[in-house]
């Protein structure tokens, strides 16, 4: 569904930061501030959009373009082939929540 030429996200899924002080600045205009380049500032928002469009996990397994995987309980989209997107999903909430850790190279 869109408005005008804006895409609307029908938010299926919680999204919360657990670093407050430089994570979350991604989705405001002070993202530079978090030291990242535009390009994973960029590609960084769009998978928090995939996350909230999610309905549950098999859904973010299913996107293959998000090469979901797991490192050690923790669940991670590719932003790059680079860096990684590294969060936790609790399940038991409704909708569910996705808490973001962090961004990071995990190789």
């Amino acid at each position: 569904m869109t408005i005008g030429e804006f895409p609307v996200i029908i938010k299926c899924v919680e999204i919360v930061f657990e670093d407050r002080q430089q994570i979350n600045l991604i989705e405001t205009a002070e993202a530079r501030r978090t030291g990242f380049s535009d390009a994973i500032i960029k590609s960084c928002r769009k998978r928090l959009n995939f996350i909230r469009s999610a309905t549950d996990e098999r859904d973010l397994r299913e996107w293959k373009s998000l090469h979901y995987e797991e490192y050690g309980g923790q669940k991670s989209i590719r932003l790059n082939d680079q860096w990684r997107l590294f969060f936790l999903i609790n399940n038991d909430c409704r909708p569910p929540r996705v808490t973001v850790l962090s961004i990071k190279d995990p190789h």
